[in-house]
């Protein structure tokens, strides 16, 4: 497992993209491909002005595997985006604790 959370972009751009991100992901956090899932979350931007364009969001829901595998994972999805023309991503991680993530009713 790692999951990822994309907000901010169109589900067809991130699906021509689901291929490379596995393959980084697979690389640097060194687990099976089949492990790894994306989800789109559709959302809305809201500023004081009202609804304006989003930027690509990035959240990573995985077990932790230490600052330098999270920098290069950072790094690969950002590249990886900013190569389509964006200007701005942001990458969030969030560590889960083995004892809390449950698969079909065990944990890890």
């Amino acid at each position: 497992m790692p999951h990822i959370r994309v907000r901010g972009m169109y589900e067809e751009d991130v699906r021509s993209l689901a291929p490379t991100f596995v393959d980084q992901i697979e690389k640097l956090v060194e687990c099976p491909r089949d492990h790894i899932s994306i989800e789109v979350v559709p959302t809305i931007w809201i500023t004081e002005a009202g609804a304006c364009e989003a930027y690509p969001f990035f959240e990573m829901h995985w077990f932790d595997r230490g600052q330098e595998v999270q920098d290069k994972v950072a790094s690969a999805l950002t590249d990886t985006v900013l190569e389509m023309g964006f200007e701005e991503v942001a990458v969030v991680f969030y560590a889960l604790q083995e004892n809390k993530y449950y698969d079909n009713g065990q944990h890890y």
